[in-house]
């Protein structure tokens, strides 16, 4: 699993998101994340991770360690020059 914590721009809440497998993003990279609410942009707040625990209940209780609920949400695009989309 790799995650990352972002700031959303419109909300200035703070979430922590799953981030694509085979994608690496830094502190401060400008960001898309499909929420329930739809799409919405986002800086993250430091460089992403990759948890390597293949048991669920040993990540699950990793995030409740360190306060943060299961990320359920993920990041779809990256802002560069232009807008970056992944599929």
């Amino acid at each position: 699993m790799n995650i990352v914590r972002v700031e959303y721009k419109n909300s200035k809440t703070i979430d922590t998101v799953i981030v694509p497998e085979d994608r690496l993003l830094n502190k401060c990279d400008s960001v898309m994340v499909d929420t329930n609410h739809g799409k919405e942009p986002a800086v993250c707040l430091s460089k992403s991770i990759k948890i390597n625990i293949t048991n669920k209940d040993d990540i699950t209780n990793l995030f409740e360690a360190l306060g943060v609920s299961y990320p359920t949400i993920h990041v779809i695009g990256k802002f560069t020059y232009t807008y970056d989309e992944w599929k």
